[in-house]
């Protein structure tokens, strides 16, 4: 009966330890950095950086690149962190900071049309850890009416994983695009001529699926075969045996 016991003990631990999920995640801090811009010559010219902005989102800092030449106010993007601590369940959306857009008219060729934007997550147990996305900036000609003056923040078709180690796992930071709420993600973000759009930046902490090994696999069929096995009457097993 021990021998039982223990076995079946061990066959249910060994299957549902191959998937089994990780505990929520602690978001000590969040902040964004912008870098790397691409476009026309004299929008990357006329270039401005700004941090620590004060704002009433998140945790209140908010950290801006400025560009276009000046027939007012320069366009241009803004990262606010969400506010922190906060606890992250892996595998579900969580609100990473507020994106502002500032669409204002610029001169002609003026703009740019990428920005790296590099996120830091301060996680508990393991420090600050930097993820770089790439965002790209259609800039529409200043014509009135919408949709042809709104212009287009993206994603590149195709996201980038990153990762990093907590306790011996390696884990995968995503982001899933913009929105008001975890239910409504887009990829796009479209924002009017004239004034400041905010919408929020949505990602995911996700941990790798595991699969099991052929050997690993073998292991847990003989596991409860013998389970099984053991189950049965004892003149049942000596009959089988005799077979």
């Amino acid at each position: 009966m021990r021998s039982y016991c223990v076995l079946t003990a061990f066959a249910f631990a060994f299957m549902f330890s191959m998937g089994a999920g990780a505990a929520p995640t602690e978001v000590h801090g969040v902040d964004g950095d912008w870098d790397n811009p691409d476009g026309w010559p004299d929008g990357l010219a006329s270039l401005n950086y700004y941090s620590g902005v004060t704002v009433a989102y998140g945790n209140g800092s908010q950290d801006q690149i400025r560009w276009g030449a000046r027939t007012g106010t320069q366009s241009g993007l803004g990262f606010t962190g969400a506010a922190s601590p906060m606890t992250v369940v892996t595998g579900d959306p969580f609100a990473i900071g507020q994106l502002a857009h500032f669409n204002n008219p610029i001169g002609a060729y003026t703009s740019i049309t990428s920005v790296d934007l590099t996120i830091t997550l301060s996680l508990a147990g393991i420090g600050d850890e930097g993820f770089t996305f790439e965002l790209g900036i259609e800039e529409t000609p200043n014509s009135p009416g919408p949709p042809r003056s709104n212009d287009i923040i993206s994603f590149p078709n195709s996201y980038s994983l990153h990762s990093f180690d907590m306790d011996g796992t390696p884990y995968t930071l995503q982001l899933l695009g913009f929105g008001s709420s975890a239910s409504n993600i887009l990829r796009t973000f479209s924002s009017p001529e004239g004034g400041t759009q905010t919408t929020l930046l949505w990602g995911q902490i996700t941990e790798p699926q595991v699969v099991p090994v052929p050997g690993a696999l073998l292991l847990a069929t003989l596991g409860v075969g013998l389970v099984r096995y053991l189950q049965r009457p004892l003149g049942d097993r000596r009959d089988r045996s005799h077979e």
